[in-house]
């Protein structure tokens, strides 16, 4: 499995230290997006219909591994649940 990780620098929430991936699910009458960004002992994450802002929550943490673990597990639900990663170009 190759994992790719990019930045989303357009994204005010976003900063060039923050580790971005985003994934999208489209199937039925679903076309949605999810992002997650961590930042040292911080989590954000970003969802909704493709096409619009979404919404956005925030999650912190008293240390960075706790952050990465909870991150890497939220990563790995989506993708359990047929969510696809996107690559920057």
């Amino acid at each position: 499995m190759v994992v790719i990780l990019w930045f989303n620098e357009s994204h005010p929430s976003v900063s060039r230290t923050a580790v971005h991936r985003r994934f999208e699910f489209v199937g039925g009458n679903s076309a949605k997006f999810w992002e997650i960004a961590q930042q040292g002992s911080n989590v954000t994450v970003r969802y909704g219909r493709l096409g619009t802002a979404g919404q956005e929550t925030h999650k912190g943490f008293t240390d960075k591994p706790s952050a990465i673990k909870y991150a890497q597990k939220l990563v790995a639900q989506k993708l359990a649940k047929g969510y696809v990663e996107c690559v920057a170009a």
